[in-house]
């Protein structure tokens, strides 16, 4: 237990001459603490976490002075240095002269953590955020039903309407202001952020307990009130900020002491951000990685995996026991069909729309990166002068093109139901949402309709993430290529039936991987489908659209 106190006494007097002048501060008040009439117990978190904070300087010193005895080595000493010094550590067991090094033993003393500690926590940080995912899908079920029931109240066409109109505008606007009074921080995705954090920068704000609260009120009536918005993206930042709380308590406290046990617990909180959103443990991993790691460690890999998996697991346990009509674990999107799915002939069809669908992904980016700059360039217009302002006018367009007597029935699928329409075997002109509309027609003016909301949606001040919404646009227009595809080919290929719910199926990857460049998309879809007989149509279609949306914009996140 007095390890580190023996380290602080017996350091030699040249230990410090390499360190820089804040280093030998800090060194001297750990030394002071040390030494006073009232010494701290080595145990105690102030005392650790100075030690912790700047071993890699010590470390540095120690090499020059007291172990290699190079004292004319350079300031800067790279960490390939530093790694070969501790590897020389563990091989010799941290003796010097046939006795244990003093800076070894306080090293070891402080950074140790126990394991199980680690266990524990990754599992309660999936199991939380599953809860917390599951407790916001609820809520915006219910704030929907809710929306649908008051219209039911109202049995003058005119009312309705306006009923429907006025529920959107009050969530909206309660969402507004919740995430402008609690913690303007929560506002957009937060993955930009997350990348930052994760790469160094101090972003404490971003990861307080007031911007979680803001953030999932302000998400779940922002989805609540009818917006073309997704969830993914926020919930990213949610479940880091649950990690970041978790990490306070006592029981984790000799993690958080840990620079870099820390930096590894925010990761996998984005990883199992994603897999408690759909349920994909894989998928949320590599997620992660490509969105917000400027590098990533291996050691890093088992902990988001086990997060990510305790978190998947219990989302679709939840969801098999609670929800009405679902007893069984199943794929969110069922997509069981009862034939050969595609030609091997019809690849150069899927790799068409692979193209097609990176250049709709980089219209999408620029579309949005535009409109996101009006309100620099233009500061002073009448609508940007209020919070309030672009949300409603925003919200009241995309009410007015949803509502169901408007445009159609189709128009006003939520996007889980458009996606299980677009997805299904039979063709649209049967299914209910559908029938009695020109097919081409209607997916047309469903895409263009959805594509330029969520861009728009997308900018304002509220949390609200884009994955969701471009992977139903990306679902509809891979189906209109389907569709045109049975139109050409009415008797298949090569005896093979040409099904345009497989192209929705590639469309949706293809979408989602141009607009946010990830190859994780397509092992998303397979886990939101368990459509494995698409493996290779979606990993052409999502490598060429990732390739040809690169060549002409960054990824939304990076715009």
């Amino acid at each position: 237990a007095t390890e580190p106190i023996a380290f602080v006494r017996q350091a030699p007097s040249g230990f410090t001459s390499a360190c820089s002048k804040r280093q030998r501060r800090i060194w001297a008040s750990v030394h002071a603490m040390s030494g006073s009439s009232t010494p701290r117990t080595p145990g105690t978190p102030r005392l650790q976490a100075d030690v912790l904070r700047f071993r890699d300087s010590i470390a540095r010193a120690a090499k020059r002075n007291l172990l290699l005895e190079r004292p004319h080595i350079a300031e800067d000493v790279n960490d390939e240095e530093i790694s070969r010094f501790r590897e020389s550590l563990r091989e010799d067991s941290g003796r010097v002269n046939g006795q244990e090094n003093p800076l070894f033993a306080a090293l070891r003393y402080l950074s140790s953590g126990r394991p199980h500690y680690v266990w524990l926590f990754l599992s309660v940080l999936g199991v939380l955020s599953a809860i917390v995912g599951f407790a916001m899908d609820v809520a915006i079920d219910r704030l929907r039903g809710a929306h649908m029931e008051f219209l039911d109240l109202i049995h003058d066409g005119f009312g309705r309407f306006i009923v429907w109109v006025l529920f959107g505008v009050l969530m909206l606007a309660f969402s507004v202001w919740t995430t402008h009074t609690i913690s303007p921080f929560a506002v957009g995705s937060g993955i930009p952020e997350m990348k930052s954090i994760l790469g160094g920068s101090y972003l404490g704000e971003y990861l307080s307990f007031r911007t979680l609260i803001s953030k999932v009120i302000g998400l779940t009536t922002a989805l609540g009130s009818g917006l073309s918005l997704g969830k993914e993206g926020p919930f990213v930042h949610t479940s880091s900020v649950l990690a970041k709380q978790l990490l306070k308590l006592k029981i984790f406290r000799r993690i958080d002491l840990n620079d870099g046990l820390r930096m590894q617990m925010l990761a996998a909180g984005c990883a199992v951000g994603v897999s408690s959103n759909f349920g994909a443990p894989v998928g949320g991993v590599l997620f992660s990685i490509e969105v917000t790691a400027l590098y990533y460690s291996v050691e890093n890999y088992w902990k988001a995996f086990l997060c990510a998996v305790s978190g998947a697991l219990t989302f679709r346990l939840i969801s098999a026991l609670l929800r009405e009509n679902s007893r069984h674990i199943t794929a969110l999107f069922n997509t069981n069909y009862s034939f050969v799915p595609y030609d091997t002939t019809e690849l150069i069809a899927f790799s068409f729309v692979g193209a097609i669908i990176g250049l709709c992904s980089s219209a999408f980016v620029m579309f949005n990166t535009w409109f996101a700059g009006l309100r620099r360039r233009y500061p002073h217009a009448w609508v940007f002068r209020s919070l309030y302002i672009m949300p409603t006018l925003t919200i009241v367009a995309t009410l007015v093109l949803v509502y169901p007597s408007s445009i159609g029935p189709f128009m006003a699928l939520g996007n889980q139901g458009a996606v299980n329409d677009l997805f299904g075997e039979k063709p649209l002109y049967e299914d209910d949402d559908w029938e009695n509309l020109n097919v081409y027609g209607a997916l047309i003016l469903f895409i263009l309709t959805k594509f330029v909301l969520t861009a728009v949606s997308i900018t304002l001040p509220i949390p609200s993430g884009v994955y969701t919404p471009v992977f139903v646009v990306g679902a509809a227009i891979g189906r209109l290529c389907g569709e045109v595809m049975a139109d050409i080919f009415p008797e298949g290929i090569s005896g093979t039936r040409i099904l345009p719910g497989g192209y929705a199926v590639v469309g949706a990857a293809a979408m989602a991987g141009g607009v946010t460049h990830t190859i994780s998309s397509a092992v998303i879809l397979f886990e939101l489908t368990g459509q494995l007989r698409h493996i290779l149509p979606v990993l052409v279609a999502v490598l060429i659209s990732i390739g040809v949306a690169s060549r002409f914009t960054p990824s939304i996140y990076d715009a």
